[in-house]
């Protein structure tokens, strides 16, 4: 709520505070309210003001947040309105000679002509003091000092302020409506007791919102380098799915639901043998044989191809199909030459799958191979994993005859593993 009356502050302010509005109420001795981005000066007294096309030296450099834009230090290089004003400084100044705001409680500084820029007053007071003479003669300046801290304390630093509407006459919808919404806003802090808010606990508050939005920032930009990352991938991907027939731009078509169910093994290439009908004359355990060339993906051993027909028939098929989502894959550019895919999927546990699920005992194809048992225990039960993978697959496409194929295949498979 507060930050709310905030924002609303800075937008009435660049409506009021134009040199049209404000310069007829720049009289001798009309007290402001000075501030810059880095520190509030306090009220001032107003001695004089011009228009000038520079910054003079002594003049604050910083201009408020609200004021520290583009817009206006174009319009400070083009013309500016410089009002000189008496403000309570410390009494030494910085080793470069800059001034330095003083706290007018204490009365540890002094009164002191400094010329800043319109776009640093925030507040004109309703106040004009009357008493200024010579500001040249220190008996006159200790005079008119005396009388501005006799003021502070008066009204407690607190100084009437001067209304847009009624005091200065500005005719605005707009001014209208944002200080209604002000009034608004500060009657709801009035009513739900928040304006006893200490200082320390608004601060924190602005810490831990500027924290929680430098969080969101950083989130964002991760996302963005995730997505940039993966994003050429994704849209490869999708575009060699779309020409498989896995899935089209609306929606996943009957291979893309079966290649879901499968994770053990290449999925694209274990769904286009399912739906190739390459299974429906084989035997079961020439199909475990040659789905275990998605399994054994290691370095190619010394083995050499199985002599059984129908294996190396099946690995021809498996091949063929591999091949053509190889080429669509290079095609597509997606980051894999085509023997690299190809030559992914070996054919060296062929031969001692097939003996396995025909009845051979685990020493007697430990014989007939140089795999180690590890590895052979490993893909076997890999290869149990993509047979009932693939048995739900076949359950969804309704294929009766690779169904009983599979089962028969996962008894077989089970057997002492």
């Amino acid at each position: 709520l507060k930050k709310g009356v905030e924002d609303i502050g800075l937008e009435i302010r660049r409506l009021v505070f134009t040199p049209e509005h404000v310069l007829p109420y720049f009289a001798v001795g009309r007290l402001v309210h000075v501030m810059d981005k880095e520190a509030d000066w306090g009220w001032g007294i107003v001695v004089n003001f011009t228009r000038k096309r520079i910054v003079p030296r002594k003049s604050v450099q910083n201009f408020p947040p609200e004021a520290n834009t583009e817009e206006n230090a174009s319009q400070l290089r083009e013309e500016s309105v410089v009002v000189d004003i008496l403000l309570y400084v410390q009494k030494k100044t910085t080793r470069d000679g800059a001034l330095q705001p003083a706290a007018a409680s204490q009365g540890n500084g002094a009164l002191s002509v400094v010329p800043v820029v319109l776009q640093m007053i925030g507040e004109i007071s309703k106040i004009k003091m009357k008493t200024l003479t010579n500001l040249k003669e220190p008996e006159s300046v200790a005079r008119t000092e005396r009388l501005y801290l006799e003021l502070m304390k008066r009204f407690n630093f607190q100084l009437p302020l001067m209304d847009p509407v009624e005091d200065m006459e500005i005719e605005d919808a707009r001014l209208n409506s944002l200080l209604g919404n002000k009034a608004e806003l500060e009657e709801k802090i009035k009513s739900e007791g928040l304006e006893n808010i200490e200082p320390d606990e608004i601060q924190k508050f602005k810490e831990l919102d500027a924290l929680k939005k430098r969080v969101k920032v950083l989130k964002a930009e991760i996302h963005q380098g995730t997505k940039m990352a993966f994003h050429d991938t994704l849209i490869s991907m999708q575009r060699v799915l779309r020409r498989l027939e896995f899935c089209d731009l609306n929606s996943v078509l009957p291979k893309g639901k079966v290649a879901c169910e499968i994770s053990a093994g290449d999925e694209l290439l274990a769904t286009e043998m399912l739906f190739s009908g390459m299974f429906n004359s084989m035997k079961p355990s020439v199909i475990a044989g040659v789905l275990s060339c998605l399994i054994y993906t290691e370095k190619k051993s010394d083995e050499e191809m199985s002599k059984n027909g129908d294996l190396v028939a099946g690995f021809s098929q498996m091949r063929q199909i591999a091949e053509r989502i190889g080429k669509i894959r290079t095609e597509i550019s997606v980051s894999e030459k085509l023997d690299e895919y190809v030559n992914r999927f070996k054919p060296d546990m062929m031969e001692i799958t097939l003996q396995w699920c025909n009845g051979a005992s685990f020493g007697e194809i430990c014989k007939a191979t140089e795999i180690y048992e590890g590895t052979i225990i490993r893909c076997f039960r890999r290869l149990d994993e993509l047979i009932k993978e693939l048995l739900s697959a076949a359950k969804i496409i309704g294929n009766t005859q690779i169904i009983e194929k599979l089962t028969e295949i996962e008894k077989s498979m089970k057997r002492d593993i």
